[in-house]
């Protein structure tokens, strides 16, 4: 029984989960009409990573998503930028190549946080809210995308009318110039032609991109784009946004058939049906 009993304590008392924490640094109070910059920071517990997929929500009726830092975070090649898939939550996904443990801080040594992304928030009405966890994923730089357990900390964030902390929203900048890549179809599969691109923006990042033919209509698209079989070529406008509405444009044509294999054909299909 004595065994039994010391056995039943001992495991008790190593029991405790222990993982990496995610948390997220926020202001006190938030005044209405300002921006502030929200630090998703992780504790590793000693563990080194290689990349992190977060979903987090947020209160929508208090705060509204307005961008992201594209410079202070250790996530330096994005999956999938931040971006709301659905009202109230940000998604985001990236790599850390090489991993990371820890950032080592001289002014405070003891300090073991890693910011993995500073996301941007501007408040609407006066209220109060949690960012919470949802899902994450956090995968050890052991070569074999391990992943870690991980213990969520939601934080509390209150808006108000008067006073509080924030900046007003100033960012009149367009987007960086982009390249437009366009990856030819393979003839041995059925993937299409592909146009690839990736814009970038300092203050805020990118929110959406759009697109259009010649002077046609504009509508949504996203990288890798396809891009449809058509005889004739034409000129392909891509849009990029930022979180400030502000925008860059970048143009590429994209050729036709070659009229040397297509002129071809298209005599021998018309001498048939005369024939006939």
């Amino acid at each position: 029984k004595i065994f039994f009993t010391i056995l039943c304590v001992v495991l008790s008392s190593t029991a405790d989960v222990y993982g990496a924490t995610i948390s997220f640094d926020v202001p006190q109070k938030i005044r209405v009409g300002t921006q502030v910059a929200v630090d998703v920071v992780v504790d590793t517990e000693g563990e080194s990573i290689n990349s992190a997929d977060i979903r987090i929500k947020f209160p929508s009726e208090i705060v509204t998503f307005t961008g992201y830092d594209t410079k202070n975070n250790v996530l330096s090649l994005w999956v999938t930028p931040p971006t709301i898939p659905i009202p109230g939550e940000v998604h985001f996904s990236g790599i850390i190549p090489g991993g990371v443990e820890r950032l080592y801080d001289p002014q405070n040594p003891q300090n073991k946080n890693i910011i993995v992304a500073t996301l941007f928030f501007t408040a609407t009405t006066p209220g109060a809210g949690d960012i919470v966890l949802g899902n994450a994923e956090l995968l050890r730089n052991d070569g074999l995308g391990t992943p870690i357990d991980i213990v969520p900390i939601a934080t509390s964030i209150t808006t108000t009318g008067t006073g509080g902390e924030g900046t007003s929203i100033s960012d009149t900048e367009p987007p960086f110039p982009f390249t437009v890549q366009i990856i030819e179809k393979s003839s041995h599969n059925k993937t299409p032609r592909l146009a690839l691109f990736a814009a970038n923006d300092e203050a805020s990042g990118i929110s959406r991109y759009e697109a259009r033919r010649n002077s046609g209509p504009w509508h949504s698209i996203s990288s890798p784009h396809p891009l449809p079989w058509n005889f004739f070529g034409y000129r392909l406008t891509i849009r990029a946004f930022d979180f400030s509405g502000n925008y860059r444009d970048q143009s590429i044509v994209i050729g036709g058939k070659d009229p040397y294999k297509v002129v071809p054909i298209g005599v021998l299909l018309v001498l048939t049906i005369v024939f006939f």
